[in-house]
């Protein structure tokens, strides 16, 4: 969510400020510091940032007053909680409305020109350390793999946030640089749309930056949205696939204290129809096997041979195949007369059953026997963990849903800014062109392109970024199919921010009126 509130905040501090930066120019001119223009945009910046601090109090009092329950999590936030954190919450109100005057003022700097005296009137610059930063990040994502366990997810994290935050201003700066190769072609080719667009594009790379920031951490937040829920879901749904197979007719029945007596006596209170096996496993080496032992006819109750010594078997039962999955499907056999002695079990008792329904009546055997030992279906362990884990996803559904909420109101914001400036730009176009078509070229390759470019990007290193994680933490998988649709929808939104644009300056036109323009 951090990445988005920041996204929304940049955009709303910086929606509409072509007045406000040709204001500073003029102030700047006169002779005025930066503290003088830092007053000047505090005091604009401060009423609407105030308001919108107290407007934050209606949530935090509904908090202190009343016991919230978060949607799609169930969790429910205690009022004894928030009212013993209130310090903390005014003070995070009061960060808040400090943080945004904060960058108010640094988003409203005077460009100086090296070359000239005159203030400058281009925005076709972007500071230099915004790529050197978005470098950082991918290096850290990349490195963070060769990090010690523990501080690589932190590493990894860190960087995913700094390449995401840079990421817009760096396609801003190849856009600029298309920007000039649009108009260099327009001009060649006498196409007075091309030719705007180009030196538009060029000329004013924070519109692309407040635009593209809505399409390159969007289509990475969907994709990041599916990794992790498929990393947090496939064990609840291994361990489910496990249970649907076997069911309740096999037990691992454990203890590292157990005894002859108390396996003897635990073998003879089972009911009829179950079957005690013994499981050694060897998991090291380059063979790891599993070897059961048990009497001859409970090796026969799952179509077992029973040689003497252990003999590798191959068996289609899906309680052996769970069993012998761990360890490459390796398993051995042995027919044991006589007793269990305590010395074959290493702490570990199979029981088989023919039906299931026998739970209750087994685990009363094994506490009867041995009071500290343990009675497991397989993957029984994974599926309460696995269901712990998947509440999980509720969670990221929560926050990621909440950041693609922030990030479309700011390019709701974002785009209804610029259909209102290009509008005003284009409408004497119609004149000056007689046509209304260079409206539609105009908004194409100002709008649409530069936006098609940065979906085509992100798409790309979040192709790279989710892969690598995968990969990295050997967790979870990718989708295509959810990339490619995020990647179809945002295009789609480009194509579509482009024609309204177009039309909004075409309906325009006809109501322009010279104003010493």
């Amino acid at each position: 969510m951090a990445v988005p509130a920041l996204a929304l905040l940049v955009v709303a501090t910086r929606v509409g400020s072509a007045t406000r930066d040709r204001r500073s120019q003029l102030i700047n001119a006169l002779g005025a510091s930066w503290a003088h223009r830092a007053v000047i945009n505090i005091g604009e910046a401060f009423v609407p940032a105030a308001a919108g601090t107290l407007v934050a109090l209606i949530p935090a009092a509904l908090l202190l007053a009343t016991d919230v329950r978060l949607p799609g999590t169930g969790y429910i936030i205690n009022t004894a909680d928030t009212r013993r954190a209130w310090p903390e919450l005014a003070g995070a109100l009061a960060v808040s409305l400090v943080l945004t005057l904060l960058l108010v003022v640094i988003l409203h700097r005077v460009q100086r020109s090296k070359t000239a005296t005159r203030p400058s009137t281009s925005t076709s610059r972007l500071p230099k350390w915004r790529l050197a930063l978005c470098v950082v990040g991918v290096l850290a994502i990349a490195f963070s793999q060769y990090a010690p366990k523990g501080p690589d997810i932190a590493i990894f994290l860190a960087g995913t946030v700094l390449m995401w935050a840079t990421l817009p201003s760096v396609i801003a700066q190849l856009s600029i640089a298309n920007g000039k190769r649009i108009a260099a072609s327009g001009y060649r080719n006498g196409n007075p749309g091309r030719l705007i667009a180009g030196r538009w594009t060029a000329a004013h790379p924070g519109v692309l930056v407040r635009l593209s920031v809505v399409f390159i951490i969007g289509i990475g937040l969907i994709s990041h949205l599916q990794v992790w829920n498929s990393r947090l879901g496939d064990s609840a749904a291994a361990a489910q696939r496990i249970t649907q197979r076997v069911g309740d007719t096999l037990y691992t029945v454990h203890s590292s204290t157990l005894t002859s007596g108390a396996v003897k006596n635990f073998s003879r209170d089972l009911p009829d129809g179950t079957h005690l096996l013994v499981a050694t496993t060897h998991p090291e080496g380059d063979h790891p096997r599993i070897d059961l032992a048990g009497s001859c006819p409970d090796l026969k109750s799952l179509r077992l041979p029973c040689p003497a010594t252990a003999q590798q078997v191959a068996t289609r039962d899906p309680r052996l195949e769970e069993l012998a999955r761990p360890y490459a499907g390796n398993l051995t056999v042995r027919a044991v007369s006589g007793d269990l002695s305590v010395s074959q079990i290493n702490g570990s008792l199979i029981v088989t059953t023919d039906e299931p329904g026998h739970r209750a009546e087994i685990e009363k055997a094994a506490y009867a026997a041995h009071p500290g030992i343990n009675v497991d279906t397989p993957g029984e362990t994974w599926v309460i963990g696995a269901q712990q884990k998947n509440k999980l996803n509720n969670w990221l559904f929560l926050f990621g849903g909440t950041g693609l909420a922030l990030l479309l109101v700011a390019g709701l914001i974002s785009a209804a800014a610029e259909f209102v400036r290009i509008r005003a730009g284009l409408a004497p176009l119609s004149v000056l062109t007689g046509n209304d078509q260079v409206f539609r070229t105009i908004a194409l390759w100002y709008l649409t392109v530069p936006l098609l470019i940065a979906t085509a990007l992100a798409t790309f290193i979040t192709n790279w970024h989710s892969l690598f994680f995968v990969i990295s933490l050997r967790e979870g998988r990718f989708s295509w199919p959810v990339l490619a649709t995020a990647a179809t929808g945002f295009s789609l939104a480009a194509v579509a921010i482009g024609l309204l644009a177009a039309h909004s300056a075409r309906r325009a036109a006809p109501f322009w009126r010279p104003k010493a323009d």
